[in-house]
């Protein structure tokens, strides 16, 4: 396995200076991870004089598994790890982190109940008729966003106030009130973070640090899902003399809208915009095109509208299908007879969703499937049956993607309209979508049961067909 050879505006942005900072803009497609492994090949190159300890860093670790496989050679002089790896690291390095001071996922679940329970919102919600376990979720995702922003209170009120007023109810007070009370049961037993808090104490540290930088030059791939915590404290984690390359696609921003390369303080006058597809089928580009003109991607600012690739390919398949049993054997057999000259990504709304597709497929005796997630040891040469969530796809490229499950039931999530409302669950699982169907170099196949997904494009508003349509 190795990189493609660079061609077009990927030349253009290769060549571009190795100080000070960039952004690049580009369209789903356009070779964004093959520019940024390049580029960081390019900095870290010891026979080049600006040349320098290079970071490329991103933001979830099947991309960095799959860059370390295809990139091998390219990158043996560059560290490329997710933002978490190197926040950890960092701390470490400056006696401020150890494994027992980070709280697990489910030990934070089980302090984020405690806290719940003293404060007695959980009474509140009971009688506004929300789940507790609704509840629960809800209380840990706001953390989340919190963190990835390192609002203080005053912050989080008018980020509330912006996203339109109380959350399923309850002011942004309240939220806060509930986070204090987390954060000191949580330091109380000696556990200083948890793996959202890494993100402002990394920043925190690096802001206030004076010792030289460890990296001359990073290189930030998928950058659209870097909080604004994340990117500025990769700004200020190299010198005067070095470099900071941001590459990403708003358009893809599936972990909310609030990232901003402009607020996080890059020094550009403009972006760099990287407008072709070098990936997709003009057929798979033209459904995607269609996508990002839905209503739920209305005012997203900094969007790139991709160029219309030239090579033709077969119409995206929408199928639909009687009952969830048949739509689970008509994805597992198409995937079954696809694998065996190429990778195919069978991408699902949810993780329980991935597992069931992952279970029929090892139940029918297949041995090349692979389940997509952090957990992921290394990226295989030979074909394989690659199943996972829209979020674990992220910033991969598949020969065959299968989107099962695109109905109503499922997309946009029922638990983001409860909490969020309608338009920002369309926003955040429309992106998704989008994801899904830009990882597909040229056979795409979308199935459903039900009701079609509101979120996918109705061919009545474009000027040809967007779909095959079977069942």
């Amino acid at each position: 396995m190795a990189l493609p050879v660079p061609r077009g505006r990927q030349i253009d942005i290769l060549a571009m200076k190795a100080q000070g900072h960039i952004v690049v803009l580009g369209a789903a497609g356009s070779g964004k991870s093959t520019v940024a492994a390049l580029r960081a090949h390019i900095l870290a190159d010891p026979r080049a004089p600006h040349h320098g300890k290079t970071l490329l860093v991103t933001y979830n670790k099947s991309l960095v598994r799959y860059l370390k496989t295809v990139a091998a050679e390219e990158l043996r002089h560059v560290q490329v790890e997710t933002f978490h790896s190197f926040a950890f690291g960092y701390l470490n390095a400056r006696g401020k982190m150890h494994w027992r001071k980070v709280v697990s996922p489910h030990r934070r679940d089980e302090l984020i109940r405690t806290a719940v329970e003293n404060s007695g919102i959980a009474r509140e919600a009971e009688s506004r008729n929300l789940l507790y376990p609704m509840l629960l979720t809800l209380i840990s995702r706001e953390f989340t966003v919190i963190a990835r922003a390192g609002m203080s209170r005053a912050e989080y009120i008018a980020y509330q106030m912006r996203r339109g007023g109380p959350l399923a109810g309850f002011g942004p007070d309240r939220v806060y009130d509930v986070l204090e009370a987390y954060r000191a049961i949580r330091d109380s037993g000696g556990e200083r973070y948890d793996f959202d808090d890494m993100l402002s104490a990394a920043w925190e540290a690096m802001r206030d640090d004076q010792e030289p930088r460890m990296y001359k030059h990073i290189v930030i791939d998928e950058g659209q899902d870097f909080a604004p915590v994340m990117l500025k404290t990769l700004i200020a984690a190299v010198p005067s003399d070095g470099s900071v390359t941001f590459l990403g696609d708003v358009a893809q921003q599936i972990y909310g809208r609030e990232t901003n390369w402009r607020a996080a303080g890059f020094d550009v006058e403009k972006a760099v915009i990287f407008e072709e597809n070098l990936r997709n089928t003009r057929e798979i580009a033209l459904l995607g095109e269609a996508i990002g003109a839905m209503p739920y991607y209305r005012g997203v600012p900094d969007i790139v509208r991709p160029s219309m690739p030239v090579d033709a390919g077969p119409l995206p398949t929408l199928v639909r299908c009687s009952s969830k049993t048949e739509e689970l054997g008509l994805i597992c057999t198409q995937a079954r007879n696809a694998v065996g000259t190429q990778n195919v990504a069978i991408i699902c709304p949810n993780k329980r969703l991935a597992r069931i597709v992952l279970s029929r497929l090892e139940a029918s005796g297949e041995r090349s499937c692979v389940l997509l997630n952090r957990d992921l040891g290394s990226w295989y040469s030979e074909p394989r049956i690659y199943v996972g969530t829209y979020h674990n796809a992220k910033g991969l490229e598949f020969g065959s993607v299968l989107l099962p499950f695109v109905s109503a039931e499922y997309m946009p999530d029922p638990w983001l309209v409860e909490v969020f409302g309608p338009d920002e669950a369309a926003s955040l699982s429309g992106s998704l979508l989008y994801v899904g169907v830009t990882r597909c170099r040229r056979n795409l196949v979308i199935t459903y049961h039900g009701d079609l997904s509101p979120l996918l494009p109705d061919e009545g508003g474009t000027p040809g067909k967007l779909y095959q349509r079977l069942g």
